[in-house]
């Protein structure tokens, strides 16, 4: 499992992320700092109050 590809499509599945958020994360998995792209993913989603589908 490529965990650097799952989070780049989370990234882009998920409707009403800012686009300066999505930067973030990708350039966060530039540097294979993979937990905290996610981490920062996760945060933006709560911030947003970004609901996400199954």
């Amino acid at each position: 499992m490529d965990i650097e590809m799952k989070i780049k499509d989370i990234v882009q599945q998920v409707d009403g992320l800012p686009k300066n958020d999505q930067v973030i994360v990708l350039e966060y998995l530039e540097h294979r700092e993979w937990g905290v792209a996610l981490e920062h993913l996760c945060a933006a989603v709560y911030e947003e109050k970004i609901h996400l589908k199954e």
